[in-house]
């Protein structure tokens, strides 16, 4: 979100006015969501570079996740510091896991790199190669 509305949520916010905290952050959200994410792709189909909203498992996790929290959050209509501690930490926790996930899939793309390039495992026997 920008600057002036993150300012605006945060001043809202230590005025304990959640309602139009909780519409700024979302409403931010939906904003970026619903153009830039589709201009992006559309961007991306004219300079070559592709660029889908194709999402793996965990990825799809953490939105459905973010999505149900942020449904209960909104349902509640109150907070507490414990529920901004929460929420922070499970934010900690899917960024973790993204940085862990992204790693992995580093690492596959070596292998299967390490393979082609050279030419297979070497004097392995053909029942010891993957698939």
């Amino acid at each position: 979100s920008p600057p002036p509305a993150r300012r605006s949520a945060v001043l809202f916010a230590y005025q304990n006015k959640l309602d139009i905290c909780l519409s700024i952050a979302v409403g931010s959200s939906l904003q970026i969501t619903l153009l830039l994410l589709p201009l992006l792709v559309l961007v991306s189909f004219f300079t070559g570079r592709e660029l889908t909203l194709f999402m793996e498992g965990y990825e799809t996790a953490c939105m459905m996740c973010a999505c149900l929290v942020v449904a209960a959050v909104v349902q509640q209509g109150k907070s507490n510091w414990m529920v901004g501690a929460a929420l922070l930490g499970l934010y900690g926790v899917m960024a973790g896991g993204f940085i862990i996930h992204h790693r992995e899939n580093v690492g596959e793309v070596v292998a299967k790199k390490a393979w082609v390039d050279g030419g297979g495992w070497g004097e392995e026997s053909p029942s010891d190669r993957p698939p």
